[in-house]
C-alpha cells in the first residue's frame, strides 16, 4: 500500500512540475518587477548524499538581455518548520 501511495505522489509531482511554468513565470515577473523575454530549464542534478533532480532550475533572459539563474525549491513542511 505504501508503494501505491508513493507511486501516486510521483504522478502528482510530475503533473505539477509539467504545468507549474505557466504559473511561476507571471508570478516571478510580478514579484521581481521584470519582464522575461525567454527562459530554458537547466537539467542539473543537485549533489547531496542522494542525487536528486532540482525542482525548477532555469536560465532566464530579461527583455534587456540580462541573464540570471532561477532556482525554485519546494521543501516539505517538516523542513521549513524544523521538525521531523
Amino acid at each position: 500500500m505504501a508503494e501505491d501511495g508513493k507511486e501516486k505522489g510521483n504522478v502528482y509531482d510530475k503533473i505539477f512540475k509539467e504545468n507549474a511554468e505557466t504559473l511561476f513565470i507571471p508570478i516571478i515577473e510580478q514579484q521581481l518587477q521584470i519582464k522575461i523575454k525567454d527562459y530554458r530549464p537547466l537539467k542539473e542534478k543537485m549533489q547531496t548524499t542522494v542525487e536528486r533532480e532540482m525542482d525548477f532550475f532555469y536560465e532566464v533572459v530579461k527583455e534587456n538581455e540580462e541573464r540570471f539563474i532561477l532556482h525554485i525549491y519546494f521543501a516539505p513542511p517538516s523542513f521549513v518548520h524544523g521538525t521531523k
